[in-house]
C-alpha cells in the first residue's frame, strides 16, 4: 500500500491563526517519601499535538478530504505525510481525533470549515528530500544513484529492487546536465541497479 499524503488538490497550510499546539507531557512522575516528584520521559521522542483548521473549502475539495479520510488513512488509523505549515519541512502525521475525528463547520454560502486534531510524529521521513516543492506528494519510488539511496513505497530497499518496479508513473529523471519529468510506462528491469550513462537520480511517482 503506498504511503498517505496530504492530497495535492487541497489547501497545503491552514489558514493564518488556525495552526495551534504544542508538545504532550511526555512524563511519568515517581512520588518519593518527600519531596518534588522524580519524572523521567516515557519516550525518547517528542510527540506534539497540533489544532489545524481549514477555512472555506468547496465542497469538492470537503469530498476529496472525506475521501482521503476514509480511504488513504484508513478512518484515520494511518500515519500520512504532510509539510510543516510553519517549516514546511514534510513530516509524518496522525490524526488525534477525540468524540469525532474532526470537527465540521458548514457555511450559508455552501463551504465548510474543517478543524483537525493532529499528531506531529517525531520522526523524519527518509524520502523527505525526494518530495517535491512546495506540496506532500511521496515518490513511489527512489533511484538516488549519487548519493546510493534507493526505495520503494515508503521503504528503503537494495539497488538490486528496482528492476522489479514496473507500471504507469510520473518520473523525474536527472543527468549531469539537465532534469526532465514525463509520465512513462516502465517494464522490469527499466530501472537499472547502477546508474545508467549520465543519469544521477530517477524518481517516480504515481499517477
Amino acid at each position: 500500500m503506498a504511503v498517505a499524503f496530504w492530497p495535492t488538490s487541497l489547501p497545503q497550510i491552514p489558514q493564518a491563526r488556525s495552526f495551534r499546539g504544542g508538545p504532550q507531557d511526555n512524563r511519568v512522575a515517581f512520588q518519593p517519601m518527600a519531596g518534588v516528584p522524580i519524572t523521567r520521559p516515557r519516550t525518547t521522542g517528542m510527540v506534539k499535538q497540533i489544532t489545524a483548521v481549514f477555512r472555506q473549502l468547496t465542497w469538492s475539495q470537503f469530498e476529496i478530504f472525506e475521501g482521503f479520510v476514509a480511504t488513504d488513512i484508513n478512518q484515520g488509523s494511518s500515519s500520512f505525510i504532510w509539510r510543516h505549515p510553519v517549516g514546511g519541512d514534510p513530516r509524518w502525521w496522525r490524526l488525534a481525533g477525540g468524540e469525532t475525528l474532526y470537527q465540521e463547520e458548514h457555511l450559508e454560502n455552501g463551504r465548510v470549515n474543517v478543524s483537525l486534531a493532529l499528531y506531529l510524529q517525531p520522526a523524519i521521513p527518509w524520502f523527505a528530500d525526494y518530495i517535491p516543492a512546495g506540496v506532500s506528494r511521496v515518490p513511489y519510488f527512489v533511484a538516488d544513484y549519487a548519493n546510493g539511496v534507493y526505495g520503494i513505497d515508503g521503504k528503503t530497499v537494495a539497488a538490486s529492487a528496482l528492476t522489479t518496479i514496473a507500471g504507469t508513473f510520473w518520473v523525474q529523471r536527472t543527468t549531469t546536465t539537465e532534469i526532465t519529468e514525463a509520465q512513462e510506462t516502465l517494464v522490469a528491469t527499466e530501472i537499472p541497479a547502477s546508474a545508467p550513462g549520465t543519469t544521477t537520480k530517477i524518481i517516480g511517482f504515481e499517477t
